[in-house]
């Protein structure tokens, strides 16, 4: 069951509550439909917050297993520069300019405690940002440093608003950064994917498996 699931079956529950409540006011039991209008209005006001959370979600991705993510190939330019294509599932080819030795995916994950993760919740992720690696930490003093951006507006303001809200949100487990990294190479292709575990990457031809054996 996804998100909207769940939200749907809480205000489901909800509005059988306020009925209940209804009935038992009618035959006198006030109290009882008192308590009852309460826990209506709580599991009412937890279904409204798991649907808004479910419509801004629409701009990250679900994990079931191991979900392909993209390709990213590049191309020498300068020595500790090269010219990277990243394609990615969901949107058209981009180029950026990664200075350094290995070139570094960051991702944002969301996880749901058990009971959620039980009625079907999936863990959610979004790509954060692409960024370059150097072998050496010695040089990071005086080396050119790139990085940019691959989260989308509407998912980092659901993620700001998810982190500063997690304690009152019950069946939020944690949000948490994972990455991957590995060498660059002129012509070399990697398949990026994401599992349970956090991203993965794959050499994909024979420039990106040379690298990945000498580095």
């Amino acid at each position: 069951m996804s998100l909207s699931g769940i939200a749907a079956s809480l205000l489901l529950t909800a509005l059988v509550l306020l009925w209940v409540a209804v009935r038992s006011w009618k035959r006198g039991g006030r109290a009882t439909a008192g308590m009852t209008s309460l826990v209506g209005l709580l599991v009412a006001l937890a279904g409204g917050a798991a649907m808004g959370l479910a419509a801004g979600f629409t701009a990250m991705d679900r994990l079931s297993d191991e979900s392909p993510v993209g390709t990213i190939e590049f191309s020498a330019l300068d020595t500790h520069a090269y010219m990277a294509r990243l394609t990615l599932e969901d949107r058209d080819p981009a180029h950026y300019r990664i200075a350094g030795d290995h070139w570094q995916l960051d991702v944002r994950f969301l996880k749901w405690k058990l009971p959620a993760t039980l009625m079907g919740a999936e863990k959610l992720f979004q790509l954060d940002r692409l960024s370059g690696r150097y072998a050496d930490v010695s040089t990071l003093g005086t080396a050119e440093l790139t990085a940019y951006g691959l989260s989308t507006d509407p998912g980092r303001w659901m993620w700001s608003l998810t982190s500063r809200a997690e304690r009152w949100i019950p069946w939020l487990d944690t949000v948490y950064g994972n990455a991957v990294f590995m060498p660059m190479a002129d012509g070399a292709r990697f398949r990026i994917s994401v599992a349970d575990a956090g991203l993965v990457a794959r050499p994909d031809n024979p420039e990106a498996r040379a690298a990945a054996t000498s580095w």
